[in-house]
């Protein structure tokens, strides 16, 4: 084997020969990562996954602080635009000017441009999930040549030797999967060094496909660097070039001087299907210039080569010595929605130090074209509480529907062309419509669209048509044209009598065509619409949306224009381009996507491209929304939720379970409280266990004699599609979250019958509340003699009794703050634990509650503490990694705990609760414990729980505190 690998030796000759056949560049733009953010211009920042801590790569614009206007005296509470990129486009955010003065706004890349905002982890693939740091070793790597180490934090080849060595990562085996990692050259020996990765290597006993791979690397050529991407066969030898491209930064060639090579490189490579994609530092680079496929956002960003299948993953060294590190191998279009939602905790945590230059929660929008639209819906639908309005543009509301259409008229054809376009370069049209779509999809769910009902029910949870319940309390700006080019969501049909696909291609490359040459291909598109349609669903469902919305061509109360007459406003919101309330200026005659004006008919007709270069009408729709939804946004008076697992099944104080997760059955919620009456309207579908937060919703479970009704049958209309009730489904069983007292009675009727239930100190569970079409009535009345020993709670008024900066066997440091920007859980204020830090075991940064004369405690007698929680990008400092992800189970928590004193006041023990992790809203933590022997007094702790003694990252809020 040895000796085979040293005949490699060869390839430098044949590729310098090669070099001069290739005279087409790529450029690769440089971003340095800046420690701090500069005021007033566009950033590119990292922020990290939760899930596995890949880095988050985000464009960011930071308002100057001295432009910002103050809201509320001397707390100002900024906006936050979150901007989300189109199919195969890098981040991108408007042009920074004077209009952003007064907001914040953050563009996340994410992981994998072409995620389309899912995600499929929730249905899992076979592909491997690796990830190594070398901090300890190479576990897992078998060296075939050369001198493999790990050393120094990274995994080391210090042979310089002229000939390819290589090192072989096990559990690598897969086919549609992501390899980075972290490449830098130490020493260049000779003429020519390289270092790269290996994929879809070959695993065999045959010797003719034995080690057979994909080969990219990076290689340092006399100085002057390149990028390669080679199919080998080993058994010949044979080096089949795919991909031999400069690199240059404009119109120099990168040298080995440049800090793109001295500081080390980030090469990456997505693999799925046919499709060969790579990326130099986050960015996506030209594989093969010469390709016209414009979507990838670089000419020819991808390469067609289905020759080798599923296969492992190696490094390799040749001519020098190099450090690998941060090596990773998954799909990595599982992680779309995750990824945004990460960005934008990291992003408020971070600018969440200074009361007077935080983003404020009620004014968190979110907008994105094409692609971006999808995720506009899907990421929007899914965190309802989250943002107060939303900017889809051109997304598609059904993913299955966009699926088969793109399958149907615009399969994958391989590579296969059709013709050159003026310049000489190659150009075909169904490969640029389809633009891997349908193989993208098939890869984040690890099958196609009908053939697993997994698959079937994350596509319709993934689709805005199919959860538009969840829009009750979301105004929205609704952009799209007759047609996008890659992301179909259409009312006209597309046909050779009405080709707008064909007009498209026309305004975009007028000049470059032959004559009629769109019209060769009217044949590639007959006619074809969906079957139904969002705005539709506004439009004729009364009630269906208390938050009027604002559609392309319709008014803000959902209506028709008042001139229907006139062609300029059709009746038909997909045949205006622009919102009719923003018009300043149409053109006599102009009608529809295109008109006489121009390519893309802009005057008057204002795209989402346009928009984003003068977006003063999107920031005046933000400001309306804002203005007319502020209260609703975070007190909504009704909450309507519906999904299809159990991922997407919370919004503000109601949290469902579906009777049948990921089985394509939803389940449907419609509460409405009424705080003047104690009570709420319960109308659920097809849920199993349905959970409300009584205390957030502002019904009153602690007042002696207090009566709580509840109302529930299936009665969820309005629904935007109609839910079926699933086969043998007619009862749920009710959790009601709030102060409840363990040990006291109360009287729970269903129907004026006694009803059984259980209860611990924050959750009263009656199971198996039937649901049928009449009305079920649950009656709770409160007992009397409820004392809660702690005195102040919800700290609302002060902190008597409290003190923060609390560690146990340590000292520490974090910050202790009580907070009214956050949304408290009940009333307006709650105390925060941001970063916190104890230096010795059991690594507890607290608040406390310890009056002496009010928390005595009889030893052997069992107490419960509780309390709400809330946290925002909780984690440890140190990690460890389980199968490529973080170790769940060694991270940073929030919970409650007791601290029981003897009667001298001297510590004993503490009995502390689960804790809850990551970015969660406001969530019950409660422990019950008995007072040790001993016991006299004790203490309640609200903590901050880190792993060790580095601490933790992120913060945490506490509010009603009770003692029982």
């Amino acid at each position: 084997m040895s000796s085979l690998w040293k005949r490699w030796r060869l390839l430098p000759i044949f590729l310098i020969i090669l070099t001069f056949l290739f005279t087409s560049v790529f450029m690769v733009p440089q971003r340095e990562v800046e420690a701090q953010v500069s005021y007033g211009v566009e950033q590119w920042h990292p922020y990290k996954s939760t899930i596995d801590g890949t880095t988050l790569p985000c464009s960011i614009y930071k308002p100057n602080p001295a432009d910002v206007t103050r809201l509320g005296g001397t707390t100002a509470k900024i906006p936050l635009w979150v901007d989300l990129h189109a199919f195969g486009g890098h981040g991108t955010i408007p042009t920074p000017d004077t209009t952003y003065n007064n907001m914040f706004v953050l563009s996340p890349w994410g992981r994998n441009y072409k995620s389309m905002y899912a995600d499929g982890k929730e249905i899992g693939t076979p592909e491997p999930c690796l990830l190594d740091d070398f901090s300890s070793s190479a576990t897992g790597w078998t060296p075939m040549n050369g001198t493999w180490a790990a050393s120094g934090g990274a995994y080391q080849q210090t042979d310089p030797g002229t000939y390819w060595k290589v090192s072989d990562r096990s559990g690598s085996n897969g086919s549609d999967y992501t390899v980075t990692a972290d490449l830098k050259e130490t020493q260049r020996v000779a003429g020519e060094s390289a270092m790269g990765i290996l994929f879809r290597k070959q695993a065999s006993a045959d010797p003719n496909v034995n080690n057979d791979c994909y080969w990219l690397d990076l290689d340092n050529n006399q100085g002057l660097i390149y990028l390669r991407l080679f199919r080998f066969h080993y058994a010949t030898l044979q080096w089949t070039p795919l991909s031999i491209e400069p690199i240059k930064n404009g119109d120099v060639q990168v040298t080995e001087t440049d800090p793109f090579w001295t500081n080390g490189v980030n090469l990456k490579v997505n693999v799925f299907e046919d499709v060969i994609e790579a990326q130099i530092n986050n960015y996506l680079v030209a594989l093969d210039p010469n390709l016209t496929y414009h979507n990838d956002n670089t000419w020819g960003g991808r390469i067609n080569d289905a020759t080798l299948g599923s296969g492992g993953v190696a490094l390799a060294s040749f001519g020098g010595t190099h450090t690998f590190d941060n090596f990773r191998v998954q799909n990595e279009l599982l992680f779309g929605e995750s990824d945004v939602i990460d960005c934008i905790n990291q992003f408020i945590e971070e600018f969440s130090s200074d009361p007077n230059y935080r983003v404020d929660p009620t004014k968190i929008y979110l907008s994105g074209y094409s692609m971006g639209g999808v995720g506009t819906w899907n990421v929007g639908l899914h965190n309802p509480d989250l943002f107060c309005a939303l900017h889809p543009a051109f997304g598609t509301t059904d993913l299955f529907e966009g699926y088969n259409w793109i399958k149907t008229y615009y399969p994958d054809t391989k590579g296969v062309f059709c013709c050159y376009d003026l310049f000489g370069a190659r150009y075909d049209f169904k490969e640029e419509q389809d633009a891997h779509i349908g193989e993208t999809v098939d890869a984040f769910l690890d099958g196609a669209p009908g053939s697993d009902i997994k698959i079937d029910s994350a596509l319709h949870e993934y689709s805005a048509r199919w959860i538009l319940e969840n829009s009750l309390n979301m105004p929205m700006r609704i952009e799209h044209p007759q047609y996008d080019s890659l992301i179909p969501n259409v009312v006209l049909p597309l046909n050779p009598a009405n080709n707008y696909v064909c007009a498209f291609w026309a305004t975009f490359y007028p000049t470059w065509w032959p004559p009629n040459f769109w019209q060769q291909y009217t044949t590639l598109v007959p006619q074809y619409a969906h079957a139904n349609y969002v705005w539709q669903k506004w439009q004729s469902i009364t009630g269906l949306t208390k938050c009027s919305q604002e559609t392309s061509g319709w008014t803000a109360d959902g209506l028709p224009p008042s001139n229907p007459s006139n062609p300029i406003y059709s009746r038909d919101p997909n045949d205006i381009w622009d919102n009719f309330n923003y018009s300043t200026s149409v053109p006599s005659g102009a009608h529809g996507l295109f008109s006489n004006q121009g390519a893309w008919g802009i005057v008057g007709r204002r795209s989402e491209y346009v928009d984003f270069q003068n977006p003063l009408r999107i920031w005046s729709f933000w400001n309306r929304a804002t203005t007319s939804y502020y209260s609703r946004h975070m007190n909504p008076p009704e909450v309507a939720l519906k999904t299809y697992d159990n991922e997407h099944n919370k919004a503000w104080w109601l949290t469902l379970e579906p009777v049948s997760p990921d089985q394509n059955i939803p389940g449907l919620a419609r509460v409405v409280p009424n705080v003047a009456g104690n009570s709420a309207a319960v109308h659920v579908k097809n849920v199993k266990t349905t959970t409300l937060d009584i205390a957030r919703m502002g019904l009153n479970n602690t007042t002696s004699g207090k009566v709580i009704t509840i109302t529930l049958d299936w009665n969820t209309a309005p629904e935007a599609e109609t839910t079926a009730v699933a086969s043998g489904w007619n009862k749920t069983t009710l959790k009601l979250v709030g102060n409840w007292w363990p040990k006291a009675s109360y009287t729970v009727k269903l129907n004026g019958v006694t009803k059984s239930y259980t209860k611990t100190g924050t959750v009263m569970t009656i199971a198996d509340v039937p649901i049928s079409g009449t009305t079920a009535t649950l009656k709770i009345t409160i007992p009397s003699g409820l004392t809660n020993k702690v005195s102040n709670p919800n700290f609302d008024t002060n902190t008597t009794g409290w003190a923060g900066s609390v560690y146990y066997s340590g000292s520490g440091s974090g910050s202790f703050t009580v907070d009214n920007v956050e949304q408290a859980h009940s009333g307006t204020k709650s105390v925060r634990i941001k970063g916190g830090k104890a230096n010795a075991s059991p690594f507890l940064a607290c608040w406390e509650y310890n009056p002496s004369t009010t928390m005595s405690v009889t030893a052997g007698t069992s107490y419960t503490a509780s309390a709400f929680a809330k946290t925002r990008a909780l984690q440890g400092v140190t990690k460890r990694y389980a199968n490529g992800k973080y170790d769940g189970t060694f991270n940073a928590s929030a919970g409650v705990g007791i601290v029981w004193l003897n009667s001298s006041k001297q510590f004993l023990s503490i009995s502390q609760s689960p804790g809850i992790s990551g970015s969660k809203d406001w969530s019950p933590v409660e422990v019950t414990a008995t007072a040790p022997t001993g016991a006299r007094y004790c203490k309640v702790i609200t903590f901050v729980k880190s792993p060790d003694a580095a601490g933790s990252s992120g913060s945490a809020w506490f509010d009603d505190v009770a003692l029982r």
